[in-house]
């Protein structure tokens, strides 16, 4: 065997040997990425969200359980190597996963190990710390993409999960498509709106602030966000007193709810319910999307916004 020969298989098994020790085994069909390429000095794995080391390899048969990891599966990978897919996914690009068997998550851990994956990618599994071991000890490969935070952390996951299936090219090259479609949306003429993503849920008001994917739609359809600029994050629960000292004078929700949000006690009180804009209904395909769809959602909006709805004359 040459130098680099043996280079190589002492990388590889330093490599094995720390993904061992994390709980991390890929199924014996699995070949390492770096021994593919022939490369030296390759990195041989990844660091999900939770540090775990995940082995970069040819994955062939892998599961994804979220709307972004779903996502981020149609865009990297053949469709003969992606076995099962979340049962939520919907919006323009649900089509891809037609065909595969739909899970609810890790808590459908008997389907997913009947499904044999070598690699399964999900949302944050803090709470699935059991599940996610049992399918480590069935030799499973697990990368947990840790909670979907907006365009960033999609972005971030998609080179990751690209690079730990062995295609960083294509990971980067959908990357850069991906803030091209950002770049080239138009947000309307005129003075930036105030506005806020709102959703009434069991009689209770939920938004999405600084962090979210509801955020970064509103930012790049040219809205200010004015409940990230009062310093709130992630999916806030609202009370009528905070929207009204928010005093949005837009609101975004998800198709067939701005008649319930007018309809709520105080919403009169709102600058959005005085303009016959004030609330602008999206598709929950695009609006409810935290990875693929954001750009189209924000594009959905500025058009919105571009060409708002003329107000009602009273009848003669």
């Amino acid at each position: 065997m040459t130098t680099v020969g043996w280079c190589n298989l002492l990388a590889l098994t330093v490599a094995l040997a720390v993904a061992l020790a994390g709980g991390v085994v890929a199924s014996p069909a699995v070949r390492p990425a770096a021994v593919l390429a022939g490369v030296d000095a390759a990195p041989t794995t990844v660091r999900d969200a939770r540090g775990t080391p995940v082995v970069i390899a040819d994955y062939r048969r892998m599961v994804s359980l979220g709307l972004a990891e779903d996502a981020i599966a149609g865009e990297l990978l053949e469709p003969q190597r992606l076995v099962g897919v979340s049962a939520w996914s919907l919006g323009p690009y649900a089509w891809r996963l037609a065909g595969r068997t739909q899970l609810s998550g890790l808590d459908d851990t008997e389907r997913i190990l009947g499904l044999r994956p070598d690699l399964v990618v999900c949302p944050s599994a803090v709470s699935d710390a059991g599940r996610v071991q049992r399918l480590r000890a069935a030799g499973c490969a697990v990368f947990d993409c840790g909670e979907a935070r907006g365009i960033d952390t999609f972005l971030a996951n998609l080179v990751a999960v690209g690079t730990v299936v062995g295609a960083p090219q294509r990971a980067e090259r959908a990357a850069a498509a991906y803030r091209a479609r950002l770049a080239a949306i138009v947000p309307p003429p005129g003075p930036r709106r105030r506005g806020l993503y709102l959703a009434p849920i069991a009689g209770q008001l939920f938004g999405g602030a600084a962090g979210t994917s509801y955020h970064d739609v509103l930012v790049h359809a040219g809205v200010d966000d004015c409940a990230a600029a009062a310093g709130l994050s992630g999916w806030p629960q609202y009370a009528t007193e905070q929207l009204i000292a928010l005093a949005p004078d837009l609101i975004v929700t998800r198709h067939g709810l701005a008649a319930d949000l007018r309809r709520l006690p105080g919403f009169a009180r709102l600058p959005a319910a005085a303009r016959a804009d004030g609330v602008i209904e999206i598709d929950a395909g695009l609006i409810e999307d935290p990875g693929l769809a954001i750009p189209d959602a924000a594009a959905a909006l500025a058009a919105a916004l571009t060409s708002p709805p003329a107000i009602p004359r009273p009848r003669p």
